[in-house]
Order: C-alpha cells, then sequence, then structure tokens
C-alpha cells in the first residue's frame, strides 16, 4: 500500500520543489525590477530637465546663429540627441545640419511635440518612442532648448543586474530541477518511454496509434488517456481544418478582389484622400488627386506630416492644425476650411473633412482634402466688392478709401505692399494718394515700380511680373543700392468708360508669398470696381467744391441772378440790387419786379427762352431815388438738362458808369477825328519834306564824297614816286577809306528811312529759300566756305517776301563776320512754332558781345565792336529791328563774349 503511493508523492513534491525555487526568480523580475527602473527613470528625467534648464540659460547669453551651432554641437549627451526648435516646432538647431528648418513633428509623437510647444519647461518619459524627453524654453526668446535620451540609458545596467540575479538563481532551479527531474525519471520512467512513442508517432502524423494503459497508474496513466484524446482530437480537427483552409482560400479571393475594388474607388474619388498615422500625423497613404491638387509626388507625399500643408500664416498656423487635430481624436469627426500651400508655394483655399477610423493596422485619420479655391475666391471677391462699395461710401477723401481698399485686398490677396498712383494732368507727373511699402520707405518714384506704373498707363493693359521674369528687369537707376528688390509685381490700370484714373499695383518679397494668376484674376475682378468708387469720390468732391464755389460766386457777385420757371416765376435770387431789385422776389412773376417788362413782353420772353430754347439780351433803364438814371444790362438764357429746358438763368449787371463813359468817348471821337484830320494833313507834309530830304542827300551829299575821293585818288597819282612817304600815303587811304564809309552810312540811312515809308505786301514766306538767296548774295561779299552752316526746319509765316529777306541778309551777314577769326566757325539756324507766333533764331559761336549792352544793340548807328576790328555801319540790326516790329513781331539777342551769339525774331503764323 505505502509503496503504490511513494511514485505520486515523488512526483508532487518534486513539483512543488520547483515552483517555490523559482518565487525568488519571479520576484526579481516583476516586483523589485519594475520599481527599480521606475525610480531610475524618474531621477534620469529630473538629471536631464537640470540640463536643459543650464543649456537654455547659456543659451539665452549666446543667442546667435554660430555660437549656438557650436554649443549644441559640444553639449550633445552621450547616446542621445541635444537641438534647439521655435515655436512652429521647426528645428533652429541640430548637429545634424540636414534637419535645421525642417518640421520636428515627423520624428516624435503628436502629444510629445505638442507638450513641448506649449509648456514652459518639464521633462516626461514617452513610452511610444521608448524614450526621455526633458525640455526648457529659451529666455527672451520663442526657441526651446530640448535632450532626448533613449530609455535604454537606464534600462541597461537595471537589466545587467536583473541578469546576474537570473544567472544564480537559475542555476540552483537547475540543481533542484536535475535532483527531481532522476527522481521522477526513476519512478516514471517506464510509463514516459511509452508515452513518448506515442507522442513520436503523432508528432509523424500517425493520428491513430494508442497507448496501453493496463499497466499504468496515476499521472502516467492520466497523460497516456489524455494524449489518445488528444490524437482523436486531432484526427478532428484536422478534418475541419481542411474544410476551413478551403473556405479561407475563397475569402481570400474575395478580400483580393474587394481591395482592387476600394484602390479604384480611392483613386477615382474627386477629392484628395489623405490616410495619416494618429499619433504623430505623417502622411501614409495618398491618392493621385492629392498629387494633382498640391504637387507633390507620393514619395514627397509619405515623408510629410499633415502639419506641413499650411501656409504656417496665421491663423493657418501649425500650433492651429496641431489643435485642430487633437480635436479630431477626442470629439471625432471635423470639417474645417484651410489655407494650404501647394509645392510650387502657391496658398489656395481647402476645405478637410478630418475623421478616425480603425484599420488593421491600427487606429488612423482619414482626411478627406476638397479644392474650393476658386469658389473661395468667387466669394472673397463679392465679399470684397460690397466692402469696397460701403468704402466708397463713408470715405470722405480718397486716401481714406485706398486705406480702406488695402486692408480688404489684404484679406484676400498677397497685397501687403500696395500702391496707387494718379497722373496729374498739369504737371505730367504721377502723384501717390496712397502707397505703402512694407521694406522700403523709398517713395515709388525712386524706385522701379515707375517704369512698370507708366507701362501699365501706357499700354491700359495689366502688368504681371512673375519671379522667374523679375531677374531681367532692370531696377530704376535713381533706386538706392540697397534698396530690397521685389520677387513679383501686379498693376492694373484704373479704367472707368472716360478715362484712366491711374494703376494700383501690389508686389511681394522673398519672405512672403509670391504672386499669382488666380490673384491676378481675382484683382482684374474688383479694379472696376474701385476705379467707378475713385471716380464717383472724385465727382462729388468736384460737385461739393463747385457748389461751394458757385454759392460763394453768387453770394459774392456784384450781379443779379434770378432762375425763372416756364411760368415766368422767380425761384431763385442772390441778393438785392440798388435801383433794381430792392427785396427778395422769390415767388413772384418776373414782370412784377424788373422796370419795363410787361406782361406781353415776359411772355414773348418766356417762349423765346423755353420752347425756341434762344438766349435774349436786353437793356433797362430805371431812375434811384435820386431821380440819376442808371443803366442795367441783362441777358436771359435756357438751362438743357438732359434735353429739357424747365429754368432760365437772368443776369443783370449795372452798365450806368459803362453808358456815360460811352456817351463821353462818342464826344471824345468827334474831337478825335478833326484832330486825326489835322495830324493827317501835318503828316503827308512831313512825308514830302522827308522825300526832299531823302532826295538832298542822295544826289547832293554824294557829289562832295565823290569829289573828294576823286581829287585824293589824283593827288595820289600826281605826287612823285621820291616825295611819297609812308605818312602821306596813309593820310591819302584813311581820306577815301572815310569817303566810302560815309558813302555806306548814307546808303544805310537811305535804306533804313525807306523802310518807315514802304508799304508791307504780305505773304506766305519760305524762310528757307530766303537763306539760300542771301547766301548766294553773300558769297560775292565774303568768303562763307569756311563756316559750317546748319539749317533745321523752318516753319512757314506770314509777311513781306523782300523785306524778310534783306532781315535775313542782315543776320547772317552780322554772324559770318564775327565768326571769321574762330578755328572752327559754326552758324545754326532754327525755327518752331509757339501758339500764334513763329519764333526763328540763327545761333553762331563767334566773339559775342556783353549782355549789359545790349539795349543798345539795335540802335541806329551803334557799336558794340571797334571799326578797326570788323567793318559796317551799324544800321543793320536797327533795319532788322524796323522790319520784324513794323510786322508785328518781336527781335532780341543772348550772347557771351567770346562764346557767341544768338539773334530770335518772331513773325505771326497766319
Amino acid at each position: 500500500m505505502f509503496r503504490r503511493f511513494i511514485p505520486r508523492i515523488v512526483l508532487r513534491l518534486s513539483a512543488w520543489l520547483l515552483v517555490f525555487s523559482m518565487l525568488p526568480l519571479l520576484v526579481v523580475i516583476f516586483v523589485l525590477a519594475g520599481r527599480v527602473e521606475m525610480q531610475l527613470n524618474i531621477a534620469t528625467s529630473e538629471y536631464y530637465k537640470e540640463q536643459a534648464r543650464m543649456s537654455a540659460h547659456y543659451l539665452a547669453l549666446v543667442e546667435s546663429g554660430e555660437a549656438m551651432r557650436t554649443f549644441v554641437q559640444a553639449s550633445q549627451p552621450e547616446n542621445g540627441l541635444h537641438f534647439v526648435i521655435n515655436n512652429q516646432g521647426i528645428y533652429v538647431s541640430h548637429p545634424i545640419q540636414a534637419k535645421i528648418g525642417t518640421y520636428a513633428h515627423g520624428d516624435f509623437s503628436i502629444g510629445s511635440i505638442s507638450r513641448i510647444l506649449t509648456q514652459h519647461q518639464g521633462s516626461f518619459l514617452d513610452e511610444v518612442d521608448n524614450q526621455i524627453a526633458a525640455f526648457y524654453r529659451i529666455d527672451g526668446s520663442n526657441n526651446t532648448a530640448v535632450i532626448i535620451v533613449p530609455m535604454t540609458v537606464v534600462t541597461g545596467p537595471m537589466r545587467a543586474l536583473i541578469s546576474d540575479a537570473i544567472v544564480q538563481v537559475a542555476v540552483t532551479v537547475l540543481v533542484i530541477s536535475l535532483g527531481g527531474g532522476l527522481i521522477i525519471w526513476l519512478v516514471i520512467g517506464a510509463p514516459l518511454a511509452q508515452i513518448t512513442q506515442a507522442a513520436n508517432e503523432i508528432g509523424r502524423g500517425n493520428f491513430s496509434i494508442r497507448i496501453n494503459t493496463a499497466n499504468m497508474d496515476d499521472e502516467p496513466k492520466l497523460l497516456a488517456y489524455t494524449l489518445n484524446q488528444t490524437a482523436e482530437q486531432v484526427q478532428g480537427l484536422i478534418d475541419g481544418l481542411v474544410h476551413r483552409l478551403e473556405e479561407l482560400d475563397q475569402a481570400s479571393r474575395s478580400i483580393k478582389e474587394s481591395e482592387a475594388r476600394t484602390r479604384a474607388i480611392f483613386e477615382s474619388v474627386n477629392d484628395a484622400i489623405l490616410l495619416v498615422e494618429e499619433d504623430r500625423g505623417m502622411i501614409l497613404d495618398i491618392n493621385q488627386k492629392f498629387s494633382e491638387i498640391f504637387g507633390y509626388s507620393r514619395d514627397q507625399a509619405l515623408a510629410m506630416s499633415i502639419f506641413e500643408l499650411g501656409i504656417g500664416e496665421p491663423p493657418y498656423t501649425t500650433r492651429a492644425a496641431i489643435r485642430t487635430y487633437r480635436q479630431v481624436r477626442m470629439l471625432g469627426e471635423q470639417m474645417v476650411e484651410w489655407r494650404a500651400r501647394t509645392s510650387h508655394g502657391q496658398a489656395i483655399w481647402v476645405e478637410m473633412n478630418m475623421r478616425p477610423a480603425l484599420t488593421g493596422e491600427g487606429n488612423r485619420i482619414i482626411v478627406a482634402i476638397r479644392d474650393i479655391d476658386e469658389r473661395k475666391r468667387s466669394e472673397q471677391v463679392q465679399v470684397a466688392n460690397y466692402r469696397i462699395l460701403q468704402a466708397a461710401q463713408s470715405a470722405q477723401t480718397v486716401y481714406q478709401f485706398f486705406m480702406q481698399v488695402h486692408a480688404i485686398l489684404k484679406d484676400i490677396l498677397p497685397a501687403i505692399n500696395f500702391n496707387v498712383a494718379m497722373l496729374n494732368e498739369d504737371s505730367g507727373l504721377f502723384v501717390y494718394p496712397y502707397f505703402f511699402d512694407q521694406q522700403s520707405g523709398v517713395s515709388p518714384v525712386q524706385q522701379a515700380d515707375i517704369k512698370w506704373i507708366t507701362r501699365v498707363y501706357q499700354t491700359t493693359r495689366p502688368l504681371f511680373i512673375q519671379p522667374a521674369q523679375m531677374a531681367d528687369e532692370q531696377q530704376a537707376p535713381e533706386s538706392p543700392p540697397s534698396a530690397p528688390r521685389a520677387t513679383s509685381w501686379l498693376g492694373f490700370p484704373l479704367q472707368t468708360a472716360s478715362a484712366i484714373l491711374g494703376v494700383l499695383s501690389i508686389k511681394t518679397y522673398p519672405e512672403q508669398s509670391p504672386i499669382t494668376y488666380k490673384d491676378q484674376e481675382m484683382l482684374a475682378l474688383l479694379c472696376p470696381q474701385i476705379a467707378a468708387a475713385v471716380e464717383r469720390i472724385y465727382s462729388e468732391t468736384a460737385l461739393h467744391q463747385s457748389e461751394a464755389r458757385w454759392r460763394a460766386l453768387m453770394e459774392n457777385s456784384p450781379h443779379l441772378v434770378m432762375t425763372i420757371d416756364r411760368e415766368g416765376i422767380v425761384q431763385f435770387m442772390n441778393h438785392d440790387i440798388k435801383g433794381l431789385a430792392m427785396r427778395d422776389v422769390t415767388g413772384q412773376r418776373l414782370h412784377q419786379n424788373l422796370p419795363g417788362i410787361s406782361p406781353k413782353r415776359q411772355v414773348e420772353m418766356l417762349e423765346t427762352i423755353f420752347i425756341h430754347r434762344e438766349p435774349i439780351h436786353f437793356e433797362l433803364t430805371t431812375t434811384d431815388a435820386n431821380g440819376h438814371l442808371a443803366w442795367f444790362s441783362c441777358n436771359m438764357a435756357p438751362v438743357i438738362d438732359q434735353g429739357q429746358v424747365d429754368l432760365a438763368i437772368l443776369t443783370a449787371t449795372e452798365i450806368t458808369e459803362q453808358k456815360q463813359a460811352q456817351i463821353e468817348i462818342n464826344n471824345l471821337n468827334r474831337d478825335l477825328e478833326q484832330r486825326v484830320a489835322e495830324r493827317t494833313a501835318q503828316l503827308e507834309a512831313a512825308n514830302r519834306e522827308l522825300e526832299a530830304f531823302s532826295y538832298s542827300i542822295s544826289h547832293d551829299l554824294r557829289a562832295p564824297l565823290r569829289a573828294i575821293d576823286g581829287f585824293s585818288r589824283m593827288m595820289q597819282d600826281q605826287i612823285p614816286q621820291e616825295a611819297r612817304t609812308i605818312e602821306l600815303q596813309r593820310y591819302l587811304l584813311v581820306i577815301r577809306e572815310n569817303t566810302n564809309h560815309m558813302g555806306n552810312l548814307i546808303d544805310d540811312l537811305l535804306a533804313f528811312s525807306r523802310l518807315g515809308r514802304q508799304q508791307i505786301r504780305r505773304g506766305t514766306v519760305d524762310h528757307r529759300k530766303l537763306i539760300d538767296l542771301g547766301l548766294e548774295t553773300l558769297s560775292a561779299q565774303m568768303p562763307i566756305n569756311a563756316a559750317e552752316i546748319v539749317i533745321r526746319e523752318l516753319p512757314r509765316s506770314q509777311g513781306d517776301t523782300s523785306l524778310i529777306k534783306q532781315v535775313w541778309i542782315n543776320l547772317l551777314s552780322n554772324a559770318l563776320k564775327f565768326t571769321r577769326n574762330i578755328e572752327s566757325p559754326r552758324i545754326e539756324i532754327n525755327g518752331q512754332v509757339s501758339g500764334a507766333m513763329v519764333t526763328y533764331s540763327i545761333r553762331d559761336n563767334g566773339t559775342g558781345f556783353d549782355m549789359r549792352y545790349v539795349n543798345k544793340l539795335f540802335g541806329v548807328f551803334q557799336r558794340l565792336h571797334r571799326q578797326e576790328d570788323y567793318e559796317g555801319t551799324g544800321v543793320g540790326l536797327a533795319i532788322v529791328h524796323r522790319v520784324i516790329t513794323r510786322h508785328g513781331g518781336q527781335v532780341w539777342a543772348e550772347a557771351e563774349p567770346n562764346k557767341g551769339a544768338t539773334f530770335y525774331f518772331t513773325l505771326p503764323k497766319k
């Protein structure tokens, strides 16, 4: 009996001994190891938090690019990472140079990066990434110093200790197990061998084998029985498994077909579809529509996070994107309108529908993105047009209007830099009622904008300079060298149906979003509304000014002004006029207030004004309170408004003084006519005496001169050769030269006197022909080939051809005479129309004269140079002056000693 129970007792004792031997190992592994590892992690995170604080303190002192990079590179923890990020989650400093300027969201979980960006300092265990993170905000900066170390820094030594303990316990357990196993083998070895043999057969696939349990007791018997039952069950499972595999194969083919259909639907959807990792926001999958909308290839998209699709400008910042993403995880489906940026840098409007989804690979976020840029821009244009209309109604000045327009455009366009140029018709220059340049305080007239604005104004077409074309555009020469260069520029003419008011332009700089063709289309829709509003503001301003001027004119006018309707009733009167209207006559009929106008006369006047639409002029005579006679000149004219005549304006001006003056003038005219007749008779007598005097000069004075010249020549011939001294010959030569000079003076004086009596025969003068004839005449008297004579275009004018020819001969002779001693003589002749007159000039580079004596230049016998240096009688310019003044023109000169002279004269064009 006792021997029967020995195997059972030995087996159970061995089992319990093995279990109790493993208890220390389990305590070390599951209790002490966890607590020790937790305490070590906490202590380590506090240590690295202090390291992050010290790093932030040092970086606050050296806040510069090179010093920061040097410090961060030198302070890398062992097996860890030390870097700096800004409040947008972008690497500012990193030991890997390629990471600088990129987003940190792809390297860490969404919870970790959100905690670092939103808190000032702290440390935590990131179980998702199996790492310890410590961070500290840098004072006076938006940057944060971050230290990341793997948990293996703590778990490595801990696991080494646990390994040593496990080895010690394992050795103990091994010894105990070997002893217990020996006992078990001795007790149940034979049954176990039989069971083992049966198990091998079952392992080979022979499930028909059965163990004989007749010679077995206790556990071996139970084990053999269980093995037999297992073989039967396995055989049944194999049969069922074969059937199940056939079913699974059919299901697998169905799943593959479903996946193909799902992928086809995924790719054919008209919206961009993204599969996003729930924790970090990394993009896991995209469809083709995403690449069409954003321009990223599949490989590029899978390396990005969903937070990188925003434009990064408020309110569409990375922080706002993270906040919305967290709401999806906590609250479920979210739909937002978002301002995104494509791979080409273009900002577009999209509608994002985000919802969580459970897939076979875990929790994911499905994002459906719809391009609503066209719809949004259309809505923005409508709203902007309405706001522009409101601004036009509320603005008092053009500056206030464009200030509001600038605020409107900044919400929908890259219009931070905004400029309006208006052309001043009087000066021909652009004025700038409003402009704002974020990068430069220099006026647009000193930048390259002026040439682009001028091009838009002249062509009346928009001008779009893209970034690729901007390099070919030359900056304005007057632009300062340090002025920032624009990357894109867009200008539109502010054009209405009547005129071009000016040019509106926007531009961007390298740090800003460039202008696109869609921006050009939006501005094209807004500019007509802006131009119409500006025209209305100008019209209202002009109307207010006109009303103010009209009111001031009416109130201060010395004339009486009335407006009369079709019934002859006075509607308005500006003020009273003594002797004519002494009180307010508004509401009364015209004939009741104006003397000399009867009801019948009033009807005739109204018929002429309102039916025939013809103005009327008449005079009124009245007597004032003192019995003095007063005259008034009246004009009555119709006011035509859109083809209708409903009002007439009557103006009355007192002309008493003019009437009295006219009477006196009539009396004086009668006296004047008598005096003119007397003076005419005296003038005719004087002219006859002058003609007799001229005849006397031309005949009586010439005879003595010819005698002196002849006797001087005879004396010179009759003096013997030996008696001719140099002094005697000089005396005779001087006598003859002065005799000839006296003859020339008489000829010029006679010619000058005849000009005053010669009748002018006016006609069209061809000045080029007269100059050619004059040069031909002068070529026989003096050399002219040495001078360079330049004749410009000479407009024709009215005058006496023979007299004007003499003017050109005298002026050309004067210019040739005073340039003959010049090395390269040059004479330039020009003409220019100035209103009703034509101005002619002849310029030379000769001797010139002092302008202090210019008032003597056109007098008779007046000379500004010595007779010995330059021949002449001093009458030529006097003749020029008399001929031009008789033609109704003017003559003047400008000169400088040794730098030439220019003579000008004018003649009537018609």
